[in-house]
């Protein structure tokens, strides 16, 4: 009998142990899952705002591309494969004639060289106006893309 209640007893006290670990247990699984919720949410947020910075920059893009936002001009990158220092230099002087062109910048490289242009108008009318003004330079022939903002030229 005397094993019985000292079996009991033991029972007992290891019973409860178990329903405090099991309570303790508990804490930690819901600590966890607000651990989780919280990531969750931060995760959304994130998101939405790299979403938003994207549409942004769309909306942006059709009000303001390529625009000087001090003095209203556009400003477009003539991007030109295969041309020597000094066609660079004639292509610029034309560029700086044409209508509207109020400032240019030149960057030369062997291989792949640019002319940024601030100017009045589209990109295509600048094309056109370029065209006209450096015939001895360009031709219908040398170009490759033309999109709001660039023109893309090769020289062969």
């Amino acid at each position: 009998m005397k094993a019985i209640c000292i079996s009991l007893l033991m029972l007992f006290c290891l019973t409860a142990t178990q329903v405090k670990a099991q309570g303790f247990l508990d804490k930690i699984d819901r600590a966890t899952d607000k651990l989780d919720r919280a990531t969750n949410t931060a995760d959304r947020a994130a998101n939405k705002a790299d979403k938003a910075g994207k549409v942004g920059k769309k909306i942006t893009g059709f009000f303001g591309k390529g625009k000087d936002a001090e003095d209203g001009l556009n400003k477009t990158v003539v991007k030109i494969e295969g041309i020597s220092y000094d066609q660079l230099n004639q292509l610029n002087k034309s560029l700086k004639s044409c209508q509207g062109v109020s400032a240019t910048t030149v960057a030369y490289n062997k291989n792949s060289s640019k002319i940024t242009v601030s100017h009045a108008g589209g990109s295509s009318e600048l094309l056109d106006e370029m065209m006209k003004r450096s015939q001895g330079i360009l031709s219908k022939d040398a170009v490759e893309g033309v999109e709001e903002g660039q023109i893309e030229l090769s020289i062969k």
